[in-house]
């Protein structure tokens, strides 16, 4: 554990199926140890990966706000063209509406 500082307690342990030893300490470090165990052979490491895990739950919490945000401005948006839809359809139904009264109000003498 020379380059890694000395843990205050040991967490967790898990065996491996190859024979590496995981650790998970106090300070938030994983180590992976090399067989045979015991040994002093640091593998790999993550220091810190609580970190680490927050940066990646921070990502993820701003990739989901942001989709959310996309989905209300393209619903916002859909709604906005549905109501101008419908009102445009009724201008024009209003529009043939009046149409038809006059030609047949003038074909009857009523205008």
């Amino acid at each position: 554990m020379q380059p890694y500082d000395k843990p205050k307690a040991v967490l967790c342990i898990c065996f491996a199926p190859d024979g590496d030893t995981v650790t998970g300490d106090s300070s938030g470090n994983i180590y992976v140890w090399g067989p045979p165990v015991p040994s002093h052979n640091i593998t790999s490491a993550i220091p810190k990966a609580h970190e680490v895990l927050l940066v990646v739950v921070v990502a993820v919490v701003v990739v989901v706000v942001v989709v959310v945000v996309v989905v209300v401005v393209v619903v916002v948006v859909v709604v906005v063209v549905v109501v101008v839809a419908v009102a445009v359809i009724e201008a024009v139904i209003v529009a043939m509406i009046v149409v038809v009264v006059v030609v047949v109000g003038r074909g009857f003498g009523w205008l």
